[in-house]
């Protein structure tokens, strides 16, 4: 009872209500704002107004810390933020904007029929597109490790260990469940290099296989964790989610120099613009009729999924619009670990 009576005072009640917020923002005004909601609570001890209204500005401060939203406190770190959510972003951004360039490849590579000038031309970008995304989430990737373990060996590895476990466990476990989903082209020789349509061919069909595994949970979660499925795949996109959250704190986490800050905000902006061409690119493409019948394992897509997703890399492209948005310009970036 006496737990009980604890739990619902008003000075818990006023905790509960301050953890809504990021830790940043109760370190600088937690005190005063648990004191405050004390006095209100015991004059009007339900309030659903109030309560809504702490959500609401929470949330928004929440927003801000992670670089979406201008920064209400700590506005040195806003371009770390916004770099550490707009990389995260990017890499699920890249994981299903992969399976929509393989399949669009697919069909253009099919050789049903000849395709157009536009939709040849649609697909041939997005290739591009793709590429040059995933060459800078991966060289970020590794110079992001490479300044991580430059720490831990010059024994500055406080509060970065464990993301990078993280980090580290995660990349490791997709790489495994990646080789998993490619045993099949393995068995048939692997990819014909010499001759570079069917190569391109081959390589749209196994980021299909591996992306479709990624977001198959997601999609239709009675055939991903059916008992006769592969489980290390059904697990894919949770171990996705877990590394962009890992790569995030890595990033807010990590010391920066003069260099570092002004590559991280040109590679801010560069994947937001890469995201909306991609966009661009592919809603021509559809448009043409270039994208055919998309299809996971060998399966046609309802339509509903290809909205969800389309929805989802829409959205994704905005929260990162946002955070790019949020950069000034001018700013120094803290070298000082968040």
């Amino acid at each position: 009872m006496g737990l009980l009576v604890r739990w619902w005072s008003d000075t818990a009640r006023a905790q509960r209500l301050a953890r809504w917020y990021p830790v940043a923002w109760r370190q600088r005004y937690g005190d005063e704002f648990i004191d405050h909601m004390e006095q209100e609570i015991a004059e009007r001890p339900h309030s659903i107004a109030r309560t809504l209204n702490i959500v609401y500005r929470a949330t928004r401060a929440r927003l801000g810390d992670a670089g979406v939203l201008s920064a209400t406190i700590g506005t040195s770190n806003q371009t770390r933020a916004a770099v550490a959510s707009t990389f995260a972003l990017a890499g699920v951004f890249l994981a299903i904007a992969f399976n929509f360039w393989a399949s669009a490849m697919i069909n253009w590579n099919g050789g049903a029929h000849i395709s157009p000038v536009t939709v040849t031309w649609c697909t041939g970008a997005i290739t591009v597109l793709v590429a040059v995304m995933a060459l800078g989430v991966t060289l970020m990737y590794v110079s992001l490790l490479g300044v991580a373990v430059r720490r831990i060996v010059h024994h500055r590895a406080k509060r970065i260990t464990a993301p990078l476990a993280v980090v580290l466990a995660s990349t490791l476990y997709l790489v495994y469940a990646a080789r998993e989903s490619l045993r099949f082209v393995i068995a048939r020789g692997g990819i014909a290099w010499g001759h570079p349509g069917w190569a391109i061919k081959q390589l749209a069909g196994v980021s299909q296989a591996v992306t479709s595994s990624v977001y198959l949970a997601w999609m239709s979660p009675s055939r991903a964790f059916d008992p006769g499925s592969n489980f290390v795949n059904a697990l894919m996109p949770f171990v996705l989610v877990t590394l962009c959250l890992g790569v995030a704190t890595l990033v807010r986490r990590s010391e920066w120099t003069g260099p570092s800050e002004r590559i991280g905000r040109v590679a801010t902006r560069a994947f937001v613009g890469l995201m909306a061409a991609f966009l661009v690119l592919y809603s021509m493409l559809t448009l043409f009729g270039g994208t055919g019948d998309v299809v996971n394992f060998a399966q046609p897509l309802r339509p509903w999924v290809l909205i969800l997703e389309s929805v989802v890399m829409t959205a994704t492209a905005f929260v990162a619009l946002s955070c790019a948005r949020g950069l000034r310009r001018n700013e120094p970036l803290s070298i000082e670990t968040a």
